[in-house]
């Protein structure tokens, strides 16, 4: 394999600066780089070269400020830690910045991160603040046999496994909301409301954090950079397809979710003006014939009844008399 002068080759890459690097020649088995052989690796010009950094690691953020590696609109973008999601060519390069999954967001989306990339025909060096779980499933992926014919690839698969991992967390509320609405109709209602108003607020988050990677695309797409190969546009445009349908759907399930929670909310109203019809029939009922025995209960000289024998078993009837009385009223009145 041919090689030339690596445009880092003058700084040497401390052991633990990179999280991942492979190399991806034209015509051999893909390797992977230890830092001692990122230099030598630079300067081979028929392969395709990966380089994942952490700016948590000084090494890593030291080494990328005093290489020439990155155009200085890169390291600018880094230094300030810019997590506007964009996508633009930059120094014979492709400069993105994706908002892409927390690595400790597993089920449930809760949190993201910034993922930073620089590629070339022939690099992409990927960066990131936090663990992002694309570029995690990138490695995995590419210890599995996953293969690259260019950096621009790299970076259109960061994207579409990030679209994957949020198909997956769409899919499983998907699911939820769809057990939820079975419960709902079904007329156990007990504690649906938290897990819908749960799947509402992540479905709102999805659609905050990634709805502007859609524009993004889009207008890449309409300002391709010359040496942007024909297939490499055709695959972003299908990436911009894949992310609008998400979003599409994770607005469709946000619009259930919340057509759910009125439904329960609807339920749970009727459930609560039955009960409370029941106890203020029983209320109007009783409240004659407490007044009835509190009466009798007073125990005042000249009651009636108190040396009768039966006068305990008037009294019942006389309750008893009272409460159909009552009952009456309610139905002639339309209250029952």
């Amino acid at each position: 394999m041919a090689r030339q002068g690596g445009p880092s080759s003058e700084l040497e890459l401390s052991a633990g600066a990179l999280i991942v690097g492979w190399q991806f020649p034209a015509n051999a088995p893909a390797r992977e780089l230890a830092p001692g052989d990122v230099p030598a690796a630079l300067g081979v010009v028929d392969a395709v070269t990966w380089l994942h950094f952490s700016l948590a690691d000084a090494r890593a953020a030291h080494f990328l400020a005093n290489s020439t590696l990155l155009p200085a609109r890169v390291l600018a973008a880094l230094a300030e830690r810019d997590s506007l999601p964009g996508a633009s060519a930059c120094d014979a390069g492709l400069l993105v910045v994706m908002n892409d999954l927390s690595f400790d967001a597993q089920i449930e989306f809760e949190e993201r991160t910034t993922l930073w990339a620089f590629a070339t025909p022939r690099l992409a060096v990927t960066v990131r603040s936090h663990p992002a779980r694309s570029a995690d499933a990138l490695r995995l992926a590419v210890r599995d046999g996953e293969r690259f014919a260019s950096g621009i690839d790299v970076v259109a698969r960061l994207y579409e496994l990030r679209t994957e991992a949020l198909e997956k967390i769409v899919g499983d509320h998907g699911e939820q909301v769809g057990d939820i609405e079975d419960q709902v109709l079904g007329g156990r209602i007990s504690q649906q409301r938290e897990a819908l108003g749960r799947i509402r607020r992540q479905c709102g988050r999805i659609r905050r954090y990634f709805v502007s990677d859609r524009t993004v695309i889009a207008k890449l797409l309409t300002r391709l950079p010359p040496w942007f190969r024909h297939e490499d546009g055709e695959r972003f445009a299908h990436i911009g397809e894949d992310l609008a349908f998400l979003l599409e759907e994770v607005g469709e399930l946000y619009e259930r979710a919340k057509l759910l929670q009125e439904e329960l909310g609807s339920r749970l109203a009727e459930d609560t003006n039955r009960r409370l019809f029941v106890l203020s029939t029983l209320s109007a009922v009783l409240m004659p014939m407490t007044l009835v025995t509190g009466i009798w209960g007073m125990n005042a000289g000249g009651m009636p009844g108190l040396e009768s024998e039966a006068g305990f078993w008037w009294l019942l009837l006389g309750i008893a008399a009272v409460g159909a009385a009552t009952l009456w009223v309610l139905r002639r009145s339309r209250l029952l």
